[in-house]
C-alpha cells in the first residue's frame, strides 16, 4: 500500500498513549479516511468515518457514514452495531450509542444495557450521560 501524509488542513486529530504503548496519532481527513502513525509510519485504518473515539486503553471506535459502528482492538475489527446516529465516550470507557430509532445503549467491555427510548440526541459530561427527549430531558450516571 502507497502512503501519504495527510493534509495538516484537512483532518481531526487526537493523540493517544496508553501503559508503555508508544504514543500514536491518529487524523481524521474530511473525505473520511482515517489514518494512524505510529512506528514511524502512516496507515489507513478505515474510510468513510465520521466520527472516531478513543478510550483510555487505546481501543479505537470507527462510527462510518452509514451509520455503523466498528471497534478496533487487538489488531482486529469487530462490528459492534448499525443504524447508528450519535456515539459518545464517556470519560470511564463507557461508549454511549443512539440508534436512528430513538433507542439509547451504553456498551461496557462486551455488555450493552439500554438506557431509554424516544431520545433525539445526547450529551455526556465525565460520566454522565444527558438524553434529550421530546417530553424532557433524562440524566445517568454511567
Amino acid at each position: 500500500m502507497v502512503c501519504r501524509v495527510p493534509d495538516p488542513t484537512d483532518y481531526e486529530r487526537a493523540f493517544h498513549r496508553a501503559g508503555t504503548e508508544a504514543e500514536r496519532l491518529y487524523e481524521l481527513l474530511t473525505n473520511g479516511d482515517l489514518w494512524r502513525f505510529t512506528a514511524g509510519a502512516w496507515t489507513k485504518m478505515d474510510s468513510t468515518v465520521q466520527q472516531f473515539l478513543l478510550d483510555s486503553q487505546g481501543v479505537l471506535y470507527s462510527f462510518e457514514q452509514s451509520g455503523a459502528l466498528w471497534r478496533f482492538k487487538n489488531n482486529a475489527w469487530t462490528l459492534l452495531d448499525s443504524g447508528v446516529k450519535q456515539v459518545g465516550l464517556a470519560t470511564n470507557d463507557t461508549l454511549i450509542d443512539l440508534e436512528t430509532n430513538g433507542s439509547l445503549w451504553k456498551y461496557v467491555g462486551t455488555t450493552w444495557t439500554k438506557l431509554d427510548t424516544g431520545v433525539t440526541s445526547f450529551d455526556i459530561v465525565g460520566n454522565q450521560v444527558t438524553a434529550h427527549t421530546p417530553v424532557g430531558d433524562h440524566v445517568f450516571n454511567v
